[in-house]
């Protein structure tokens, strides 16, 4: 749908990859940006960051990280004032991953966060 291919690029998002941030990104590069995590360097940071410019469902970033064969995504939704929760979903799946970080970047959709762990006392 090519309204909704447009929409994301009405909003300005931010991709950390491992402490490196792209300000130009499309869908492809997304992928390939979580497809190279599966090949890194074990020892070597393997994150990325998706950051946009104003919170999606109050999503503030969506986050992930590789390690040991399993995908870490994370959240940090923000309430009034200072509070908000964080939580966790892991997957061993890069379909899975794919699809979670192409549904928050090209239709602003927050996942279904109420499977997910809630880790806010983490922090």
């Amino acid at each position: 749908n090519i309204e909704i291919r447009m929409a994301s690029k009405l909003h300005k998002y931010n991709l950390d990859i491992n402490g490196i941030i792209q300000k130009k990104l499309d869908e492809r590069f997304l992928r390939e940006s979580i497809q190279k995590m599966l090949i890194s360097d074990p020892e070597s940071d393997n994150f990325l960051v998706l950051e946009r410019e104003s919170p999606i469902e109050n999503s503030i970033y969506l986050q992930v990280m590789y390690e040991n064969e399993m995908f870490y995504i994370e959240t940090r939704v923000i309430h009034e004032g200072e509070e908000f929760r964080h939580y966790l979903y892991k997957t061993l799946s890069l379909i899975e991953t794919e699809k979670i970080f192409i549904e928050y970047y090209e239709n602003q959709k927050l996942p279904d966060i109420s499977i997910w762990r809630d880790i806010t006392n983490n922090f």
